[in-house]
Parts: structure tokens; sequence; C-alpha cells
């Protein structure tokens, strides 16, 4: 990033860095008469050094205005002024300057009224570091809240009052952990005081976004951050309250000299390969839940089918955040199969090589790997395993029989 703040510097980024269909639109609408400027998380990142994901344009064109200047365009949010439009293959999203007021269920403006500038569409923005602008023909910067300020500091902070711009919309409670999470930023104090004071209001949110922002907490760069900044601001208890009870569930320390439950399971997700998917990480968050129910005492704490609970649990907080169905049956099996990696030198060959050809199978190595690297660290088995898939890879494939001779008795 150069420069210093957008109030008292320029600040620029290079208008060669824009995708020739973002520059393309933004000139045909610059030529309609409706000032246009990149918007949001693209110029971040851009700022940040990194590629965004999601291209956003902002613009005075109203939604028909845009419908009619290109044929790629759909409208897929008239009520809040956004078209999407497809330029070369990329697709970006289009919104007309917009202010907001009104949110009586907590995530929607009840009044959307159009705005004439970026400098007002900057104020219904959630966090100062997307509530920047950049002209896409100079790439000169506009920044209305000292967002440049916040990513130098590397910090997340609302826009204007915290508390008035989480109450607006619930969601933004679990987005400020994620955006935390996903840059490795700190959030500032008065929004995180904001956060864990409206952390109840979740409650109010589809499980559908709460999965969504779930999922990219645990498959970006810093699932373990996020999570435990989530517990410690009070959003696990609301979405997740049992991966919260985790947190005070006490295991032996011969066992497990990393400490409790909820520890065990931080360090789990922290010896995960970079960017899991999505079933990895999810059974890696989840693959102890059982064990606050089953925990007892004998000659030291005992989890007996903690694993069978587990699965029971799993998916019905699967359930509840509406995961896809598929996901949630492949969480299921590696929590379920999470132990028997370890089993592997004992198993039959059929059984074993069958374990070991499944689709899924390196994600539940890369489980136990993770789970052993938490607790005990002992993963030699795991050398057998690849030593068993080599030798697999090495044998031919044997075609199933037409007929076996169970078919003839059957006859």
């Amino acid at each position: 990033m150069t420069g210093a703040t957008g109030k008292s510097r320029a600040v620029r980024i290079d208008p060669a860095t824009f995708p020739d269909p973002v520059r393309e639109v933004a000139r045909a609408l610059e030529q309609g008469g409706w000032a246009t400027r990149v918007a949001g998380g693209a110029v971040r990142d851009l700022l940040l050094g990194k590629s965004p994901h999601d291209w956003d344009l902002a613009t005075a064109a109203l939604p028909e205005d845009v419908g009619q200047l290109f044929d790629a365009a759909h409208d897929v949010g008239a009520a809040f002024g956004t078209t999407v439009v497809v330029v070369g293959g990329l697709s970006m999203q289009v919104t007309t300057f917009r202010k907001e007021t009104g949110y009586k269920d907590r995530r929607h403006p009840d009044q959307v009224v159009y705005a004439d500038s970026p400098e007002e569409d900057a104020r219904r923005r959630d966090f100062t570091v997307n509530a920047l602008f950049a002209d896409p023909d100079t790439g000169q910067v506009l920044d209305v809240f000292d967002g440049l300020g916040d990513l130098r500091a590397r910090r997340i902070r609302a826009v204007g009052d915290p508390g008035d711009r989480l109450a607006e919309d619930a969601l933004r409670v679990l987005r400020a952990v994620r955006f935390c999470a996903q840059l490795g930023f700190v959030m500032d104090p008065d929004t995180a005081r904001a956060v864990r004071a409206q952390a109840g209001s979740l409650a109010s949110v589809s499980a559908e976004r709460i999965f969504e922002e779930l999922s990219r907490i645990l498959t970006g760069p810093r699932p373990v951050e996020g999570i435990a900044q989530a517990e410690a601001l009070g959003v696990l208890a609301v979405i997740l309250p049992e991966v919260s009870a985790m947190r005070g569930t006490r295991q032996d320390a011969g066992f497990h000299p990393e400490g409790g439950v909820g520890s065990h399971t931080l360090m789990t997700l922290g010896h995960l390969p970079p960017r899991p998917s999505p079933r990895l990480a999810w059974a890696a968050l989840l693959h102890d839940i059982g064990k606050p129910p089953t925990r007892f005492e004998t000659d030291r704490a005992r989890f007996h089918g903690h694993e069978v609970v587990g699965v029971e649990m799993a998916q019905a907080v699967m359930e509840r955040l509406r995961a896809p169905r598929l996901l949630c049956k492949d969480v299921c099996w590696l929590i379920e199969k999470h132990l028997w990696v370890a089993r592997l030198p004992e198993m039959r060959m059929g059984k074993r090589r069958a374990f070991l050809l499944r689709e899924d199978a390196d994600d539940l190595l890369s489980l136990y790997r993770a789970d052993s690297m938490a607790s005990h660290g002992q993963i030699g088995v795991l050398d057998f395993a690849a030593e068993e898939r080599a030798a697999m890879a090495e044998q031919p494939v044997i075609e199933a029989p037409l007929l076996t001779g169970r078919d003839v008795l059957k006859a």
C-alpha cells in the first residue's frame, strides 16, 4: 500500500491491476454519464497486495440503466439496486450508490434510497476497510472513514458507531470475526465490545448464512484464531454451543498434555493442511464434540463411545446449520472413523485396502495426523499407511467377476 491516509495524501492503485472487463464496464457507465467506482473488498485486497476473488462496482446508474447498457446483465437484487454483469467471462456486481434506513429484522434494510455519490454510499457499509472506492481509470482511492489507516494498522473497525452498525445487520457480528481471521487483523476495541454485546443477535440470522461464514473461517488461513476469537467474544456459545461446551471439559494429562477438549480442538485445527476441504475442516472442529456428554472418571478421565455420540451430535449441528447433505454425511463418516487409522496394521488386507482406497481417505489420514499432533504426537502409523497405498498403486486392479459362487448357489 502506498501513501498515508486517503484524507491527507493521494493514494492510488495501478489501474493496470483492474481486469479489462472491469474497466470496460466502468468506462461504458462513465460514458453514459454515471460516475462509477470499484468498491469494497476488491479495493481492500489490491491495497493489501492480494488478488480479489470478487469484483464489485458502485455507480450512479440505476439498475434499469445497467440492464439496458449490457446484454449479459441479470437483475439479482432489484430492491437493493444490484445487477450482475458478465463481460469477457468475468462476473461482477454493479450496484447503485445507495443509502439504507431501518433494519427491523436486524438483517435487511426497510428502505433503500439511491444516492448520488460514493461518499454517501460509504456510510452504509460495515467496516472501514470495506468502505474504500477506487477510480477505475486513474486508480485514485477514495477513503471517507480512514480505512487506509486501519489497513496499515491491520485493524477491523466498524463504520461510524459500532453498536449502531452491528445492530443494523446481526450477521456483521460474525463477519467481524471472520474478517479478522481471514486477513490476520486485530479487532478495534470498541467494535469488539459491540460484538460481545450483540452476540446474542446471531440467533435471528438464517442458519445458511451462519454456516457460510463459519465455513469461510474454518477453510481460511487462520481457523484457530477465528474460532478462538468467536469463543472469547461469546459468539461461539450462541451459534455452536456444543463446541463452546468443549472448552470446560478436562482430559487426562497423561494422554492429553495439551489440556482440555477445547484446547485440543483448537490445536487440531492448527495442524490441518493449509486451506483444508470443508469436510476435513468441519470434521476437525467437531471430531471430539461427543466428549463432554460421555466423560466419566475412573482411574482417569474417560470418554467411551465419544465418536459414536459425536456422530449423532455432529449430524444435528450440520442439519441445524442447513449444511449440504453430502457434506454432512462425509463429516460424520470422518468423525466416526477418526480413531480407526491407528488400527490399520491389524486390519485384514481386504478391509484395509477398501479403507485406504476411499476417495476421502486423504482427509481421514489428515484428520488423524492433526488429532495426534494435538495430543500424543505419535503418527508412525501414517508411514505404514503411505507404504500400503504405494504398494496398492503398483498392484493390478482386479475387476469384479460377472458371476460368483454365491450367485450360483442363489440360483
